[in-house]
């Protein structure tokens, strides 16, 4: 096992007179005491000064192994794993090199999470708002804690709902994006524009296809001062067909009365106030009762001409 060859290594190293002429061996023989004393941030200390006073190459293995051994040995797995990819760029030996490439995935399974994201390529995924990644994505290494994971396609600003993670140490966490939906809005409204919008955002005229996530989504058609709303839910993976509008309808004529019958009602309840002050005011008086008659005709016409002004501007106005 090379547990056990390398430290035999390094005491062979430390024995030979030509290696033990490197200027940085002074440093690692003080190194091996301490890291045989478990005495691992001194030992660490030790190997850094041989590496940075000059090593030969068999010299540089051994004590790069050793690095790693003691970070890990010290609890340090963050730093260990580096140690250890540090001690793989220059050893040459495969069964070594297989050796570190096993401490390095157990330290990677105490030490750090990973997310596996499930997406079909064209899109991309953001994590907790990071610079987004395309799919598919494998994001290895993250430091465990909560995640938001985010899919977004390519074209409209239109996105799934984000999904939150809790990344722990060990195996990878998956996540999993369903297959988008199509949906294909086409117009009823002839001769007219119908602008569409899709969740409130728009997305230009119909007809028109629109990728979208799977689940419940609201479609606005507006044509002139017409407006039609329709509630829709996609099955991922699906094409759905929708028709907005009405056949012949002008669109010019708002679908919304409630304004208009406001102010018919407001102005028919001013007319009736003034049509009841004016006969309790020429009741009280002289005049007779032709005059009392013309005030109140003269009231009901101008009347009549408010109310039908309003209705034009409302009903037939474009």
């Amino acid at each position: 096992m090379m547990t056990r060859a390398l430290p035999a290594l390094l005491a062979l190293a430390l024995a030979l007179p030509a290696l033990a002429a490197s200027p940085g061996m002074r440093f690692a023989q003080k190194g091996e005491r301490l890291f045989l004393k478990k005495d691992y941030a001194e030992a660490v200390a030790q190997y850094r000064q041989a590496e940075e006073a000059g090593l030969l190459p068999p010299e540089v293995r051994i004590v790069r192994w050793q690095i790693a051994r003691s970070l890990e040995e010290a609890g340090n797995a963050a730093e260990a794993l580096t140690a250890f990819e540090a001690y793989l760029a220059v050893e040459v030996d495969p069964e070594r090199q297989k050796e570190a490439r096993a401490r390095i995935a157990n330290l990677e399974l105490v030490t750090y999470g990973a997310i596996l994201v499930d997406c079909a390529a064209g899109n991309q995924v953001t994590l907790n708002e990071r610079a987004p990644v395309p799919c598919p994505v494998q994001q290895r290494r993250l430091p465990p804690g909560q995640y938001a994971v985010t899919l977004r396609n390519a074209s409209p600003d239109l996105a799934w709902p984000t999904q939150t993670i809790e990344l722990a140490a060990g195996a990878p966490t998956r996540v999993t994006f369903a297959e988008a939906s199509r949906a294909i809005v086409e117009s009823r409204v002839a001769d007219t524009a119908l602008e569409i919008s899709v969740d409130g955002v728009a997305v230009g005229p119909a007809p028109r296809t629109i990728v979208l996530p799977p689940g419940q989504h609201a479609f606005t058609g507006v044509a002139g001062k017409r407006t039609w709303t329709e509630t829709k839910t996609l099955e991922p993976g699906t094409v759905t067909t929708l028709v907005i509008g009405d056949p012949g309808l002008d669109v010019s004529q708002g679908a919304d009365y409630t304004p208009a019958v406001t102010l018919t009602l407001a102005s028919v309840a001013a007319l009736a106030a003034g049509a009841w002050y004016a006969n309790q005011y020429f009741a009280d008086t002289e005049a007779d009762e032709a005059q009392q008659r013309q005030l109140l005709a003269g009231a009901f016409l101008g009347g009549g001409a408010v109310l039908g002004g309003l209705a034009i501007w409302k009903y037939v106005s474009p």
